[in-house]
């Protein structure tokens, strides 16, 4: 018989099996988002069309080839967040979960990604108030960090005092997992929930950032890298970190504007006006609906990967350092 204390941690094996009608909602979430996909990308052919036929093609593709990257990176910061929440989840399995649940986000309102997550993670033994807090917990991350790049670039534009560029780090602490697994705990004892599993640690949190730092980075590629594939005069953005940080301020209205699928229109209108700090508005403008058409085929693409990635279940494992 194998030594219980030698013999390394097995995914579960009992799994739920999906009930019917669970299979069907998911059916129709899919169709759901699938329509919601392809008139976001529709309703954008006809406003580009003759931009695109100016475009420089090596920088766009390049540009699209960042922002994929930045599309996929993401779906690291999520899964450290749920290593930390006690579920490990193998790389194809945390694929399909993300990205299959991520185009939930096309459908008005925020929730829809978490309910997704929270249906599609029980196929691999996550709790759902671990799938819940993960996701969570990702959207804070995006958030925070977003806020800290943003002011800098606005005060490397010289659109602010130099000082402005330090602030943004007394937002630092919001990230440490002390006080934040408290405001977990506490909401879920008001809700008469079971506690978390584990909470996330200060490695956790820091692997969690030091992805999105990759994430953003790869962001501001993309849009520098489109206003230069508009092969202007004007199009000069000037030092990638600027498209970082306007980048990142933008999406975080976007998240903000809880009622727009994707944060449609208010990513837009933060993004145009800060890109206009710095080249016209007509090349921002073009820049900003061509890095919406682009991020949403991203969505779409590595979407299809992770319907393709997750054939097969497996259970989540737990972390055996804990």
């Amino acid at each position: 018989m194998p030594d219980p204390a030698t013999t390394p941690p097995q995914p579960p094996e009992d799994v739920p099996r999906v009930p019917r009608w669970r299979r069907a909602l998911r059916g129709v979430y899919v169709a759901g988002v699938l329509v919601a996909f392809g008139v976001a990308v529709v309703a954008r052919r006809e406003e580009l069309a003759a931009e695109l036929q100016s475009v420089a093609v090596w920088p766009l593709v390049l540009s699209s080839v960042a922002g994929l990257a930045g599309v996929g990176v993401s779906a690291l910061v999520w899964r450290r967040m749920l290593t930390g929440l006690g579920s490990v989840l193998p790389l194809r399995p945390a694929m399909r979960v993300f990205f299959v649940a991520q185009l939930g986000k096309y459908l008005p309102g925020s929730v829809w990604p978490v309910l997704a997550q929270a249906e599609l993670g029980r196929d691999h033994g996550v709790p759902r108030r671990s799938a819940v807090a993960g996701q969570t917990l990702f959207m804070w991350i995006h958030l925070v960090t977003g806020a800290i790049l943003g002011v800098p670039a606005v005060a490397a534009i010289g659109r602010g005092p130099a000082w402005t560029a330090l602030a943004p780090l007394v937002r630092v602490p919001l990230l440490f997992p002390g006080p934040l697994s408290a405001v977990m705990d506490g909401l879920l004892r008001r809700l008469g929930r079971e506690p978390l599993p584990a909470r996330p640690r200060g490695r956790d949190m820091a692997v969690a950032c030091a992805w999105a730092a990759v994430m953003w980075v790869c962001y501001g590629l993309h849009v520098h890298l489109a206003v230069v594939a508009l092969a202007t005069p004007d199009g000069v953005l000037g030092p990638v970190a600027v498209a970082v940080g306007v980048f990142a301020a933008a999406w975080s209205a976007g998240f903000l504007f809880l009622i727009a699928p994707a944060g449609a229109g208010a990513r837009e209108v933060v993004l145009v006006a800060g890109l206009s700090l710095v080249v016209t508005s007509e090349v921002a403008f073009t820049v900003t609906l061509l890095s919406r058409l682009v991020l949403t085929l991203a969505d779409g693409l590595w979407g299809g990967f992770g319907f393709v990635a997750g054939v097969g279940r497996r259970g989540a494992t737990p972390d055996p350092t804990r």
